[in-house]
């Protein structure tokens, strides 16, 4: 016991008392906050300005997740192809250096997002103005997919009849349907989500070189 309380108990003690000496006398040096000076202002200013928290992710998913949501809207138009990036990393070009391959049509919206609310809102009232046939979702293969994705995508799956996820490399190039861990993960977690909709494609057409 004596061993215990020398060499375990003692120095926890010591050290404790000394870290709480040291806050009180850093404490007791910190000036007031001189709420005059511009540059407080300013960072008071900045905080004044931003958004209320809004909670996008609850930790229940409601009953009703695993149908889409529909949206009030027209006829999808055939003959018509919407591309959308979604959350790609910043290496990623673009458009994307090549379209995919079989699905015919004339693009009518190509857009890239980061993810955030106000994003996700216009793109879902830009897929809803275009209505396109085709639904072409682009992905970074080797990022994981959350709970935030998986509603991204029911809300905007409604939309075009016909729907895709493409996932692609850093270089912008599509990621083959081979048993790879990107492919299987996006795979699993399509299936664990209900999403067996968004077809996983890998067709992609480089860009025509001028002779």
């Amino acid at each position: 016991m004596g061993c215990v309380f020398t060499f375990g108990l003692l120095p926890r003690v010591v050290f404790m008392l000394l870290s709480y000496a040291r806050w009180r006398s850093g404490v007791a040096r910190l000036p007031m906050l001189d709420t005059a000076d511009p540059y407080v202002r300013a960072v008071f200013m900045r905080l004044d300005a931003l958004d209320p928290p809004v909670v996008t992710d609850p930790e229940r998913r409601p009953a009703n997740a695993a149908g889409p949501r529909v949206l009030p809207a027209g006829p999808a138009i055939p003959g018509t192809r919407a591309i959308i990036g979604f959350e790609l990393p910043p290496e990623v070009p673009w458009p994307l250096p090549g379209q995919p391959e079989g699905f015919e049509g004339k693009n009518v919206l190509e857009q890239r997002i980061a993810g955030a609310s106000t994003e996700r809102q216009a793109v879902e009232a830009a897929l809803a103005q275009v209505r396109p046939w085709t639904l072409v979702i682009v992905v970074y293969a080797a990022s994981s997919p959350d709970r935030g994705t998986a509603r991204f995508f029911r809300e905007i799956m409604p939309l075009a009849p016909q729907c895709h996820l493409l996932l692609v490399n850093a270089d912008g190039s599509a990621v083959a349907l081979e048993d790879t861990e990107g492919t299987r993960r996006w795979a699993d977690w399509l299936a664990a989500e209900s999403l067996a909709a968004l077809e996983l494609v890998d067709s992609f057409v480089p860009p025509q070189e001028n002779v």
